[in-house]
């Protein structure tokens, strides 16, 4: 994955009768990743096909409603969601392989 990019995660939650998009980052050698959707409204950040990032690649940026989250907490900092935050994902790195995880619990209210 190229340095500091977004990448789209296709299908995390491989459980029947859901889908939950997600996207992993890479900011300054962290990675991070949260469920593709804007706390807003129910549509995906990269409203342009895998952009995540503001143009000055400081903030993850909802393309639909200009709403920018902290990359490495997903804190909404500015827009409709001020104050909210992105649903995070876990991430481990093991021996170079970056794994992401889908969370525990009832996930009904992040599917599609």
């Amino acid at each position: 994955m190229p340095d500091e990019g977004g990448e789209p995660l296709g299908e995390p939650n491989h459980r029947p009768g859901y889908r939950v998009d997600g996207f992993l980052i890479n900011d300054a050698g962290n990675f991070y990743a949260y469920v593709n959707r804007c706390r807003h409204m129910t549509t995906p950040l990269d409203f342009v096909r895998d952009q995540f990032f503001s143009e000055d690649r400081r903030y993850l940026m909802c393309y639909t409603h200009g709403a920018l989250y902290e990359p490495a907490t997903g804190f909404c900092i500015a827009g409709p969601c001020k104050g909210e935050s992105l649903y995070r994902l876990p991430v481990q790195v093991d021996r170079g392989d970056i794994l992401v995880g889908c969370p525990e619990g009832d996930l009904s209210f992040l599917a599609e």
